[in-house]
């Protein structure tokens, strides 16, 4: 089954304003960052309804070099592309700390939506605050072609 990036972006938006919550991934009453991406996932179908992400502590990546995000997204068949060929609905991960540790989703209008501790939940950025942060962009399996 396909589903059409529209489709996942309209899912993602539709999770605007739940709050932040550490380890959750419940759209209207909290989420993290990974709980909003893996969510969003399940709730259109690109993972299973009984999908469990691997738990980690909330500050994990400030003294450990674990790419738990990276393990996982590659896990569940996503494949980093080349920024020049980043499109709405792909995932883009960025590096606070000494890994990989905070996830979001282009929308087209080139912001991210993302779920964001200190804006205490699901927002959309111009993705300022991650200016500067190596990150990596993921194309996710079961999602439609990009267009170009």
């Amino acid at each position: 089954m396909i589903i059409s990036r529209a489709d996942f972006i309209k899912e993602a938006l539709s999770w605007v304003g739940t709050p932040y919550k550490s380890l959750q991934s419940c759209k209207g009453k909290g989420c993290d960052c990974a709980g909003f991406i893996y969510g969003t996932m399940k709730n259109v179908g690109l993972l299973p309804a009984d999908y469990m992400p691997p738990r980690v502590s909330g500050q994990w990546y400030m003294h450990r070099t674990n790419e738990v995000f990276i393990e996982e997204l590659t896990r569940v068949g996503a494949v980093q592309i080349p920024d020049m060929d980043t499109r709405p609905g792909d995932i883009v991960s960025f590096k606070f700390g000494r890994a990989q540790s905070h996830l979001t989703i282009l929308l087209p209008t080139m912001k991210f939506i993302h779920c964001l501790a200190s804006a205490n939940g699901v927002v959309i950025t111009s993705g300022a605050e991650n200016a500067g942060h190596a990150h990596i962009t993921w194309r996710l399996p079961g999602l439609s072609a990009p267009e170009a």
